[in-house]
């Protein structure tokens, strides 16, 4: 036999196994990288999951239920999420505020936010913010009463309400 031939044979052998087994040995690698993947992704779906949120300490603002006057539902709007909503709102009126005007809605407001007392009068450190920058604390907490009369009496009464 010729050393040709025998090259040539073995060529063919070679090629036609390869041919039949490397379609198989693809679909395994494939399968086993598929099933690698989709475990990976479940993995990740369970890390991207919304952890549960700790226990936020409520605020004035957040109400169990609703507060209405007589608990009747009115309609008051066409839109029922929007009626919904007017019907939870309280309205101001003068059996709100105790001992009346605007200083004792001011100050009933306040107490209801956590400001405390506001019938200290005028506070000499402003409204009291600590922003960290002393430059902005001071602007913040700056008395502008002055500031708005000398305003006022130079320009005549220009804000709304004056």
């Amino acid at each position: 036999m010729n050393t040709d031939k025998l090259v040539k044979a073995i060529q063919i052998i070679v090629e036609e196994e390869v041919t039949r087994r490397v379609p198989n040995l693809v679909k395994e690698g494939v399968k086993k990288e598929m099933t690698k993947l989709l475990k990976e992704n479940k993995q990740l779906r369970e890390a991207l999951k919304p952890q549960k949120q700790p226990q936020v300490q409520k605020t004035f603002m957040d109400v169990d239920e609703p507060v209405t006057e007589n608990n009747t539902t009115k309609n008051l709007s066409k839109n029922p999420i929007l009626n919904e909503v007017l019907n939870q709102t309280v309205g101001f009126n003068s059996s709100n505020i105790q001992g009346g005007g605007v200083d004792a809605l001011r100050n009933q407001m306040a107490q209801q936010m956590g400001y405390g007392d506001m019938n200290t009068g005028p506070n000499p450190n402003g409204i009291g913010i600590d922003t960290g920058n002393e430059v902005v604390n001071k602007a913040l907490n700056r008395d502008y009463s002055q500031l708005m009369k000398a305003m006022d009496k130079k320009k005549g009464p220009f804000r709304p309400g004056m």
